[in-house]
């Protein structure tokens, strides 16, 4: 259990990086729409959960120092947003790849809205590859918090 949390952590850090960009980007059209603060919100926490949990890993599981009870609660309270947050990811991605006629109409209204004009084939092969590594980045991220809330029983005691 110690090695997949180890692997998945690792494996999670580039997805922090790239949510924390996300939730950036969602921040500033938030100040334009406040329909962008929800998912800003999310893509935030989640953002949150990734780098905490890491720093959950080191301090705790690996080098066994006493840390401060505060990271339990930014852990716990954060893997609760990404695990609504994974979840919805996957149902949603799951969903489309299952659905192939919602899928195409999704595609033709991004072809409508784009300003550069892409081959429909090619904007259906690489939206075909997000929902593929969506789907599997919310499997790995739903499995890490599994195992994170397992683990963060079992060193309670590390928590002062």
């Amino acid at each position: 259990m110690l090695n997949t949390y180890r692997i998945l952590s690792y494996l999670l850090l580039p997805v922090a990086l790239l949510t924390g960009i996300t939730t950036i980007a969602g921040l500033m059209m938030a100040l334009g729409s406040l329909a962008a603060l929800l998912p800003a919100f999310l893509s935030g926490a989640t953002t949150i959960y990734i780098i905490t949990s890491f720093m959950f890993l080191q301090r705790v599981v690996e080098a066994h120092k006493t840390v401060r009870h505060s990271l339990h609660d930014w852990v716990r309270a954060n893997g609760f947003v990404a695990l609504f947050f994974g979840s919805m990811m996957l149902v949603q991605s799951i969903a489309l790849m299952n659905n192939p006629s919602v899928f195409k109409d999704v595609m033709e209204k991004a072809a409508e809205m784009q300003k550069v004009q892409i081959p429909p084939a090619t904007l259906m092969k690489y939206a075909r590859g997000v929902l593929v590594a969506m789907s599997v980045v919310s499997f790995l991220l739903l499995v890490h918090i599994g195992v994170c809330f397992r683990l963060l029983k079992r060193y309670a005691e590390h928590f002062e």
